[in-house]
C-alpha cells in the first residue's frame, strides 16, 4: 500500500515572550487552514532543556550549562509543497540561532472512508 502525502503537521518550540510574534507570522502565510477556518494551530507550554557547547551564541543561558526553559510548542498543518516557505517564516520571525523544527506527515481522512 502506498500513500502519499499531501499535508504534514509541522511543530516548532518557541519562547513564550515569542509566541504571539511567531504564532502571528505564521498565520500571515497560507497553512493552517482546515474548511473554512484559517490560522489554525495548536499551541502548548512545555518545559524544555538545552546545553549551548563552546561555539554556540545562545539567545538564553551560557555555554557548557544546561538551560531549563519554558517554551511553547506551535503546531500547524501545512500543505506539503508549502513546507519550505513555512520554514522560511518559522526561521524570519524565530529568535534562536537553533530552531528546532519537526515535521509528521499526515494521512488524509477521506483514505479511511468506506
Amino acid at each position: 500500500m502506498q500513500i502519499e502525502v499531501k499535508t504534514v503537521k509541522l511543530c516548532v518550540m518557541v519562547p513564550t515572550e515569542y509566541t504571539e510574534t511567531l504564532r502571528s507570522a505564521i498565520g500571515k502565510y497560507p497553512c493552517g487552514i482546515q474548511g473554512n477556518y484559517s490560522e489554525c494551530m495548536n499551541i502548548t507550554r512545555c518545559n524544555c532543556t538545552f546545553r549551548p557547547n563552546d561555539k554556540a551564541n545562545p539567545f538564553k543561558g551560557s555555554s557548557g550549562v544546561l538551560e531549563r526553559s519554558v517554551e511553547d510548542k506551535i503546531e500547524v498543518v501545512c500543505d506539503f509543497d508549502k513546507v519550505k516557505g513555512l520554514i522560511k517564516v518559522i526561521k524570519e520571525n524565530h529568535p534562536y540561532e537553533e530552531v528546532g523544527i519537526d515535521i509528521y506527515p499526515l494521512i488524509d481522512l477521506d483514505y479511511f472512508k468506506d
